[in-house]
């Protein structure tokens, strides 16, 4: 184009049609003027059907049942979708949605996962919602999963009520700073890194819940109370730097720090940093770290922290545990009592 040619302004459009049942795949795919669509009989959106479509404003799909992966992907100033009667979303459908404020799917009860490998903080990990960062509520009460990265870095989301929720997977919210009010009252597993970065998150309560993954609530600084009756196994660096954290009671905690990570900061940390941690109390647990082979290498003991640094520990009660591995118990300065009466082995530094 010389540069004496003018450039050509294109309007805003807005689609609407009566007949059409079905929206195709890239039918309007990076389509830079289209503003609104109205489909009032449209049964299903195939992938990436509007993504990248920079102009999209709203959406009314009121007869829609399926929108597939990507469908709405990448549409920045997409702010209300109307789709209630929709009960399938694929995987990326609203990624990077960034002006969204607010969704609601009464009836959609499965979200589809985009079924790849998860590494910590990967940017390029596909989330449904996910860095939907002007999104502050999403109505979903039927959904059974919150997958990977499902609601990543959506930094405005306040609360996450799923009572039918059983899974929550990795980093599922993480990184969602405003976090304030969650209810998960049947869920039974929560990923690595779920919660973390939850900054305003005071509250954990999941009173079915058996697996906590690793750093699953890390740097949740405002955590003061955290409830897990049923949780068997925590993962390492699970509640790492919950600087509120006052008291820690795992009734039928078995092993405090199962599975290492190398992403995880000083490893199997679960407890580390907790600063206003008082009182620590696991009738159950067996094990509480990792007992280095060699009691002189100290190699490993990045990895061997449970309630490192925890300046205000006066009180555990770990009356089952079997062994304690290196570095458990460090720079505990207030520790007055520990119940450990069936301890058989203590590695090298566990009280350093």
């Amino acid at each position: 184009m010389g540069k004496d040619t003018p450039l050509v302004e294109r309007s805003p459009v807005e689609f609407h049609n009566n007949k059409v049942s079905y929206v195709a795949s890239r039918v309007f795919i990076s389509n830079p003027t289209i503003e609104k669509v109205s489909f009032p009989n449209v049964k299903s959106v195939s992938g990436h059907a509007f993504a990248y479509c920079e102009a999209l404003k709203e959406v009314y799909i009121p007869e829609c049942i399926s929108i597939f992966a990507h469908a709405f992907r990448s549409c920045y100033s997409l702010q209300k979708i109307y789709s209630p009667r929709c009960t399938y979303i694929g995987s990326g459908a609203f990624h990077r949605c960034s002006n969204l404020s607010e969704v609601s799917f009464p009836e959609c009860s499965y979200v589809e996962s985009d079924g790849i490998s998860i590494t910590y903080n990967n940017s390029n990990t596909i989330g449904c919602f996910r860095a939907c960062i002007n999104l502050s509520h999403a109505y979903i009460p039927k959904l059974n999963e919150v997958h990977a990265y499902m609601f990543g870095g959506c930094t405005n989301l306040s609360e996450a009520q799923y009572s039918l929720c059983t899974v929550v997977g990795s980093s599922g919210f993480t990184n969602c700073a405003n976090l304030g009010n969650i209810l998960f009252p049947t869920c039974t597993s929560i990923g690595p890194y779920a919660f973390e970065s939850c900054y305003a998150l005071s509250e954990a309560s999941f009173p079915e819940c058996s697996i906590v993954g690793n750093a699953a609530f890390r740097y949740c600084s405002f955590l003061s109370n955290i409830s897990f009756p049923k949780a068997i196994y925590v993962g390492s660096g699970a509640f790492i730097r919950c600087s509120t954290v006052s008291e820690v009671y795992l009734p039928e905690c078995l092993d405090a720090q199962w599975g290492k990570t190398s992403t995880t900061e000083h490893g199997a940390a679960t407890f580390y940093g907790c600063t206003s941690l008082e009182i620590a109390s696991l009738p159950k647990c067996v094990s509480v770290g990792y007992v280095l082979p060699d009691m002189y290498n100290t190699s490993y003991s990045k990895y061997s922290v449970l309630f490192s640094e925890c300046s205000n520990l006066h009180t555990v009660y770990i009356p089952k545990c079997k062994t304690i591995g290196h570095g458990e118990f460090c720079k505990l300065s207030s520790l007055k009592t520990i119940n450990v009466d069936e301890c058989e082995i203590i590695d090298a530094g566990a009280f350093c």
